[in-house]
């Protein structure tokens, strides 16, 4: 198939492409500079602007897939410029697909989600939860807004409401595992709250499986074990091979680095991984340990 790919550069997208042009899908990767990459028989580049609502229709055309992975990251201060940007990244290039779309022909739309639709708490979330309150449940529900837009022109479209990312090279521990390392690695804040994670190889091939076997409307893309702070900070020392004593890093000090972004940091989510296990889908590294022992 010829699949278009937004934020193909990106942690994700970067994986994704590997593992699409290994089962001989060629990819197209929507970039605002094609001219810098270098194309090959299964990967292609074209331009697109988001922000301006712009994108190279001929790959839109051409295409039986569009997956979007495109958005500012989230994990940085929070200042009204910087939550702008998280929010029209988001909006503007989603937007800007479905319109792309809008051409007769009948796609499959992968588009990805975020679980911090959710509200906070330790209940485990399932995808026909009520939204929560607060900045993230905001973006995540104008993004998802955008999205459904595809399913109302005819797309098949599956909206994946990805977790804390582990992967070695980047996601939640790139900046974890330095300090880790040092052997100064501890939990944040109580270290009770709850974080529903999962592993880069689960995470792609989540995107295959929904590609591959007709699955449509929102998915959690969530290990079906969520871990308390505590014990991912635990068994990621342990992963590493170093030890597990320092005190845990107050809240008040993450408020201070991170303002508002902090609640993402110290909040409790505890979500299900239910439908998308009924669905068929076997995790390979459903457990933590599993998961970082293979990563490090």
């Amino acid at each position: 198939m010829n699949i278009v790919i937004s934020g193909g550069s990106g942690l994700i997208g970067r994986q994704l492409t590997k593992a699409l042009t290994g089962l001989g899908h060629h990819v197209t990767i929507l970039t605002r500079s094609p001219e810098k990459y270098q194309g090959s028989e299964l990967v292609s580049y074209a331009h697109w602007s988001p922000s301006s609502l712009s994108v190279d229709k001929h790959a839109i055309a051409e295409s039986d897939v569009v997956i979007n992975l495109a958005g500012a990251t989230v994990a940085q201060r929070w200042t009204e410029k910087t939550k702008k940007a998280i929010l029209d990244s988001r909006v503007n290039s989603t937007r800007t697909l479905v319109e792309a779309m809008k051409d007769g022909k009948q796609r499959v739309f992968l588009s990805a989600s975020a679980i911090g639709l959710y509200p906070f708490g330790d209940d485990n979330f399932k995808e026909d939860h009520a939204p929560g309150s607060g900045f993230l449940s905001d973006v995540v529900r104008d993004w998802e807004t955008e999205a459904m837009k595809a399913a109302q022109d005819g797309h098949r479209t599956a909206l994946i409401r990805i977790g804390v990312v582990l992967a070695k090279d980047g996601g939640a521990l790139e900046r974890l595992v330095p300090i880790f390392k040092l052997g100064l690695g501890s939990a944040v804040g109580d270290g009770k709250q709850w974080q529903s994670w999962i592993h880069i190889d689960d995470l792609v091939n989540i995107f295959l499986f929904a590609l591959e076997n007709n699955l449509s409307g929102a998915y959690n893309a969530v290990a079906p074990n969520p871990v308390t702070n505590e014990e991912m900070s635990r068994q990621l020392a342990k992963a590493l091979g170093k030890p597990f004593w320092a005190p845990n890093v107050p809240g008040f000090v993450l408020k201070m680095i991170f303002g508002d972004m902090s609640e993402v940091i110290l909040g409790s989510q505890k979500v299900s991984a239910e439908k998308l296990e009924d669905s068929g889908f076997n995790f390979s590294f459903p457990d933590i340990d599993q998961a970082l022992d293979n990563l490090f």
